[in-house]
């Protein structure tokens, strides 16, 4: 294998970036999963060897959207309680999240620490 395959190889992995003019960088890490496996994201980030932060951005008591007040089972004038998150891998955002809970089975959520 010639130096340009190698490149051109690590460049269709999505190890390699190529810049004209600049030259080649290390690309970014990309998760990757195994199919078959069932299991969360953060224990494949964590497989992965990789750094896995949240940041809890608020809890509170909202309307849930129609879809979320049916899934939930609550009447359309209660609130649900609403938590919203910024999951972080190796330092950059990876996610925000929006987590709708019943407002009787979780209202513990609201005076805990999510930190």
């Amino acid at each position: 294998m010639t130096l340009r395959q190698a490149l051109d190889r690590l460049e269709r992995d999505g190890r390699l970036v190529r810049r004209q003019g600049t030259g080649a960088f290390v690309g970014p890490r990309r998760l990757v999963g195994e199919i078959g496996e069932l299991r969360g994201i953060s224990e494949e980030i964590a497989a992965q060897i990789r750094t896995w932060q949240t940041l809890v951005l608020g809890v509170d008591e909202a309307q849930p959207p129609p879809a979320v007040r049916d899934a939930l089972g609550v009447t359309p004038l209660a609130p649900a309680i609403r938590v919203r998150r910024v999951r972080y891998v190796d330092g950059e955002p990876f996610s925000l999240e929006t987590s709708w809970l019943h407002p009787d089975r979780c209202r513990a959520v609201l005076t805990t620490d999510l930190t």
